[in-house]
């Protein structure tokens, strides 16, 4: 099954550019006033990126995995809109955990004049206003983990949860419920610096193959000297917190 692929602006040139070239995707675009080009396999839907209503019906209606956002035109179209909707576009990516790519156009930079300078303060300035309006709309998608309606839709969401009787859990929890059944951590227990026999994951490590790998000679020295570390699992004899990487384990004979 092909990955879902929605370009807005898909009437554009860049859009169809993208959308063309599209072909191991189900590809979708977006358009509003401009009538698009006939695309072979691409589904075209009329959308206007400013109400966020049309924009939820046409995500849950498409589904898509990746949207690609290509800016808007400066011929013709409402310039005010180019920052809020990338900005709403974004937020309702993070929200369904579509992956959101944010394209400018030809038309910011035409290859020849750049389209920023500095000024006496070395502070990067667009030159141009639809420059400037690109440059909003940047900003308001590269900020998009400081924004406030992404964090106020994940709390009421964790609210949603606790009023149906979950109840909130942090780290310690996941560490519990691993542990118990001795799942690795990566960065913790995996690591660059441990080897995946030393981690107790031997089974998913083959020695036999010609072909080798990655690390193979560093494998084979330590099945003939032997272990320098290995990973353990321990088994509590009552309650208590998970441990953490930094606590000692103490037996009859002292700490070891």
């Amino acid at each position: 099954m092909k990955p879902r692929l929605l370009v807005t602006g898909g009437a554009g040139f860049l859009g169809t550019h993208l959308l063309r070239r599209a072909r191991y995707f189900t590809a979708t675009g977006t358009r509003h006033s401009t009538t698009a080009t006939a695309i072979p396999d691409v589904s075209f839907h009329v959308c206007d990126l400013q109400q966020a209503q049309e924009v939820r019906i046409l995500l849950d209606r498409v589904r898509p995995g990746i949207i690609i956002h290509t800016a808007c035109s400066d011929q013709g179209g409402n310039l005010s809109a180019i920052a809020p909707t990338a900005g709403l576009l974004a937020i309702q990516s993070a929200e369904r955990r579509i992956r959101f790519i944010h394209l400018s156009t030809d038309q910011v930079f035409d290859g020849s004049e750049a389209p920023y300078n500095k000024d006496e303060n070395m502070v990067t300035v667009p030159k141009q206003v639809l420059q400037g309006l690109i440059w909003n709309s940047e900003l308001a998608v590269a900020g998009l983990g400081k924004m406030e309606e992404v964090v106020g839709h994940q709390c009421r969401e964790l609210q949603r949860y606790i009023d149906a009787g979950a109840k909130p859990c942090g780290l310690g929890a996941r560490d519990t419920l691993r542990l118990e059944v001795c799942y690795p951590l990566n960065g913790s227990d995996l690591s660059p610096t441990r080897t995946p026999r030393s981690a107790g994951l031997g089974f998913a490590v083959s020695l036999t193959k010609e072909c080798g790998f990655i690390g193979w000679d560093v494998v084979m020295q330590e099945k003939e000297d032997g272990f320098k570390e290995r990973l353990m699992a321990l088994a509590y004899t009552g309650k208590g917190a998970p441990p953490r990487a930094h606590y000692e384990v103490y037996t009859k004979g002292g700490s070891c």
